[in-house]
């Protein structure tokens, strides 16, 4: 392509409708090659996903480890170890979406695609902890928003195993939310 590109410059002999075909991908040029693409690709996905992945990992094992030397006797302290669990998990499946969606690992003589498993293994998964994260997150606004109501009172309101229960039944409501929506409808005979 940089050949031919180069002989449309310097050629004059070279027709022109030859050259606007090497020059330009539906009208306009091209800018940059599959190789330098392959490289943005590989460098985006692989190398630059992974570390900030890996920082994630190893910040919220952290985290988890503080939440729990400090004890989940306390409301708050058990809203943010969940929180970190659940981001743990979510930067897990992120770390999974970059091995599937590397662009050298369509080279390999597999017998699926790794697209297609990325989804059935991630899509799913991600939304499904990402609505647990937003729900979280609004229960400790919910939460928060007490404290200043009645800050008396939040501390019978909102006990640890209240929390603990709040947080097993959101998951659960999560779980089958999923399973159900990801059903196929059936078929209609009339």
């Amino acid at each position: 392509m940089d050949n031919l590109s180069s002989i449309c410059i310097s050629d004059l002999s070279v027709s022109s409708r030859t050259c606007s075909a090497a020059l330009s991908t539906s009208g306009q040029p091209e800018l940059t090659s599959y190789f330098q693409s392959l490289i943005i690709d590989t460098v985006n996905r692989v190398a630059i996903n992974t570390v900030l992945g890996m920082t994630g990992v190893a910040s919220n094992v952290i985290n988890m480890c503080v939440f729990l030397k400090q004890g989940l006797h306390v409301s708050m302290n058990i809203n943010y170890f969940v929180l970190a669990n659940v981001d743990l998990l979510r930067t897990i499946n992120y770390l999974w979406m970059t091995v599937c969606l590397n662009p050298e690992i369509e080279t390999l003589d597999a017998p699926f695609i790794f697209q297609d498993i990325q989804y059935l293994t991630n899509g799913w998964i991600s939304g499904s902890l990402e609505r647990v994260t937003i729900f979280i997150i609004a229960f400790m606004t919910v939460q928060r928003c007490f404290s200043i109501l009645r800050p008396l009172t939040i501390k019978r309101m909102i006990t640890p195993v209240r929390s603990a229960i709040v947080f097993t039944s959101d998951e659960a409501a999560v779980k089958v939310e999923t399973y159900y929506s990801h059903q196929e409808p059936a078929p209609s005979y009339f």
